[in-house]
């Protein structure tokens, strides 16, 4: 172990593809007073270029602190950047997560299952199978065990990613503010967030959707709906009490209850086909 100067550490590329630079909250808090008041016990992990591997949140509390050295330890043996990427992944795998980071972790899983596929049918020496893609392993499997990773169903992985997607677009517009509520509504409901993401999607690519009612609306749009049920069904309770009237008149029924109905049937299908009607207070 170490003490390094603070400004030779370098924040890690993928973790913060991951993870983020953001570190605020009740949690980050309490870690830069538990670091005011202790220090840094466990030691930030780095490579030898001084990469850091494990401790982005001690490093981010140690420089609000304006400390000058943090204790670290030197990990190395790595073979290549994915067994790199797999150190970082494991050592944030206890750590609470937003539904965001889960999904960049998802996609950060396929790559290594991917690649670690890859090795397997390197070593082996074996041709690739028909039910496989180029890098070894069929789409399927690749997703399920990522999802698999983080907990998750490899649908509801697939659709977070996409939603992720999109709020990168509206970021690179400069449509802030709509990418941030995208985003909370992702950290609570992957599902939601996929049904607004591409209504935004759609409205992205010039596509005409139907817009949905504004919420203040909807009470409105019951009392329409009650009132137009009312109206239906007294025009059709009238209706059927006239039918009913004119063919006793005729003596069609002839005390068939069958016939009965089919005629009242008939009759009343044909006075809506022929006489259509609008609702009371509305305009044609």
């Amino acid at each position: 172990m170490a003490n390094t100067a603070i400004t030779e550490l370098i924040v890690n590329p993928v973790n913060e593809k991951i993870y983020g630079t953001n570190v605020s909250g009740i949690e980050f808090d309490t870690l830069v007073e538990s670091i005011r008041i202790q220090g840094i016990i466990s030691p930030i992990v780095i490579t030898k270029e001084k990469k850091i591997l494990s401790g982005h949140r001690r490093y981010f509390a140690a420089k609000q602190l304006g400390l000058s050295k943090v204790p670290t330890v030197v990990k190395n043996g790595f073979k290549d950047e994915f067994e790199e990427m797999e150190a970082i992944l494991e050592s944030n795998k206890h750590r609470d997560k937003t539904n965001e980071q889960k999904a960049n972790e998802y996609v950060m899983y396929r790559t290594l299952e991917t690649a670690k596929a890859k090795k397997r049918q390197a070593a082996a020496g074996k041709k690739k199978s028909n039910d496989e893609n180029k890098e070894g392993i069929s789409e399927g499997a690749a997703r399920d065990l990522a999802a698999k990773n983080i907990n998750w169903s490899g649908k509801t992985a697939d659709a977070a990613v996409k939603v992720v997607g999109v709020i990168s677009q509206l970021t690179e517009k400069k449509m802030e503010d709509e990418a941030e509520k995208l985003r909370e509504e992702l950290n609570k409901s992957v599902n939601k967030a996929n049904k607004s993401a591409k209504i935004i999607l759609d409205r992205l690519e010039g596509k005409e959707t139907e817009e949905l009612p504004p919420a203040e609306k909807t009470e409105d749009m019951k009392k329409i709906a009650k009132r137009v049920k009312r109206y239906a069904e007294k025009i059709a309770s009238d209706l059927v009490y006239v039918k009913m009237d004119e063919l006793t008149t005729k003596n069609k029924f002839k005390n068939d209850l069958k016939t009965a109905l089919t005629l009242l049937e008939k009759e009343v299908g044909d006075w809506l086909d022929n006489n259509p009607f609008e609702m009371p207070g509305t305009k044609k």
